[in-house]
């Protein structure tokens, strides 16, 4: 599943920044300034918002045109959930601790926005309100854990269903072997 673009939606973005009706702007994951085709007109507009804010792990063409850059930790350095297709979710954990003096963006905005917990608990805490069923498992503590360590957990059980082959692969295979076709010399 992809995200797709909305060039009209970013041409409003583009002339509302402009026109100084964006009071705050916030960038994570993206760089406009270099990836649009009128990427100079975003930056002018990023000067005439209140607050413009940098996620970017590294002074790209847009960060440098922010007032605050925010460097975001490296994947391999956060905490993420995700549902790769309905009723799969996985769970993705830091593998190393953070190298350098950065911070998961989500952390910053949980921080500014006052809560009292960082992004991994809370999405602990989303994944308690959201698992009713532990399977084998007595508590939510040891379900989080074996989720932890399998990488995510599926929220419910497919029914097994017992498959058999009753072709001749063999026999179709020689048959292919004897058709002409490309590749046949």
């Amino acid at each position: 599943w992809m995200k797709q673009g909305d060039d009209a939606a970013m041409d409003r973005l583009v002339q509302d920044l402009n026109a100084g009706k964006v009071g705050a702007i916030l960038l994570h994951g993206v760089n406009p300034v270099y990836s649009l085709p009128d990427g100079a007109s975003f930056a002018a507009g990023l000067a005439k918002a209140d607050l413009s804010v940098s996620f970017s792990g590294h002074a790209d063409e847009t960060a440098s045109h922010c007032a605050w850059i925010c460097p975001d930790n490296h994947y391999l350095e956060s905490w993420n959930d995700l549902m790769p297709r309905v009723g799969h979710y996985a769970l993705a954990q830091p593998v190393i601790s953070p190298l350098f003096n950065t911070r998961q963006w989500q952390d910053s905005l949980l921080a500014w926005s006052g809560a009292d917990m960082g992004y991994h608990q809370l999405i602990k805490s989303t994944w308690e309100a959201a698992m009713t069923n532990y399977g084998s498992m007595t508590s939510f503590e040891n379900a989080w854990n074996k989720a932890v360590h399998d990488g995510g957990f599926h929220a419910y059980d497919a029914e097994a269903v017992e498959l058999t082959f009753t072709g001749d692969l063999s026999g179709a295979a020689k048959q292919a072997a004897l058709m002409p076709g490309q590749g046949t010399f």
